[in-house]
């Protein structure tokens, strides 16, 4: 059976296929990446999943054809960036969720990307992004909030305690959660509710 993770689509466009290095494979080097949308109706052309593996972390699943890491890819070929790295930074965040909600506002993204392991590999052949998994995730990131700013003291899902700073999901009934507590139980089959309250989540 294949895992549904949490996804972001940065560029809606058909997809197809493309052949990749086999060095990919095997290589787990570092390397610096930087991408610009160029206007704000484009965008970086990735889609992410937040694997909740702390050594693959946000793991690419698709690279878009017309989308900014494509034209980096053509750019920089000693440097190209291929489904099954995981993006480490972008612009000084290093959390998954924060480099998602990152990608969806920056213009410009400095990245820091880590080649493919074999574990990110097996984990990319198991892997199945959904649309709903898509519009979950983006669900999230628009109702992002630090949990200083909406007085949230614990996730009622996990039971662990927030930091001020940490960033939760807030949703409008003014229940928060942490975003992959809150993912896990929005992507359960016929939930669309407050983990709490059971007001409808819009």
């Amino acid at each position: 059976m294949r895992r549904n993770v949490a996804a972001l689509l940065a560029l809606r466009m058909p997809q197809r296929a493309m052949t990749w290095p086999a060095a990919h494979d095997v290589e787990s080097n570092l390397i610096k990446v930087k991408l610009e949308k160029g206007d704000r109706t484009r965008a970086f052309g990735t889609r992410v999943v937040d694997t909740e593996i702390q050594l693959v972390g946000l793991m690419i699943v698709r690279i878009s054809e017309k989308g900014a890491m494509s034209e980096w890819n053509a750019h920089n070929p000693s440097a190209f960036v291929a489904p099954g790295d995981s993006i480490v930074e972008a612009n000084g965040h290093t959390e998954p969720w924060a480099i998602m909600a990152e990608m969806v506002k920056a213009m410009t993204a400095e990245m820091v990307v880590r080649r493919a392991t074999p574990r990110a590999m097996a984990f990319l052949a198991d892997c199945e992004v959904t649309d709903r998994d898509v519009q979950t995730t983006g669900f999230l990131l628009k109702r992002t909030v630090s949990a200083g700013d909406v007085s949230a003291d614990a996730c009622a899902i996990c039971l662990e305690d927030f930091e001020a700073d940490e960033q939760v999901a807030g949703l409008q009934c003014g229940h928060s959660f942490h975003q992959r507590c809150l993912r896990r139980w929005l992507m359960r089959r016929g939930t669309a509710s407050c983990p709490l309250c059971r007001e409808t989540v819009r």
